[in-house]
């Protein structure tokens, strides 16, 4: 008897499924992906320059990473590497929305970035993610 081959069988990439968890990945981060888009987006507002093409580049590789994880399935959990970057973009995109609508603006949006991690913290403090 012949042996069966898994890859003519094999199921193709469950992307929607993959998208699915995604959000349980990030709770061990950021909570959601958007505040690293978030922070992306104050360090494209930065002036170019030397430094911010290397924020930039060491933000991508978060982007890079999650797409992997995405596609292979990784159990990739931690994006400490890339705090850096994002906490410098955060403060520069809140720093150009104070300058532009004030501070009751910019005050919403660090309330905004602060829910997804203090939901995080009462979700591992009670047990609900392990």
């Amino acid at each position: 008897m012949a042996a069966k081959r898994g890859s003519a069988a094999a199921e193709a990439t469950p992307i929607l499924a993959r998208l699915s968890l995604q959000p349980g990945k990030l709770s061990y981060s950021y909570g959601s992906m958007l505040i690293p888009i978030a922070g992306a987006l104050g360090l494209w507002l930065l002036p170019r320059s030397w430094d911010r093409l290397v924020l930039l580049t060491w933000m991508g590789i978060l982007f890079f990473v999650s797409a992997l994880d995405l596609f292979f399935n990784f159990l990739l959990k931690h994006h400490y590497y890339v705090m850096l970057p994002v906490a410098v973009g955060l403060g520069v995109l809140v720093a150009k929305i104070e300058a532009r609508w004030g501070r009751v603006p910019a005050l919403a949006l660090v309330g905004l970035i602060l829910v997804p991690g203090v939901m995080t913290a009462i979700d591992v403090a009670l047990g609900r993610i392990p």
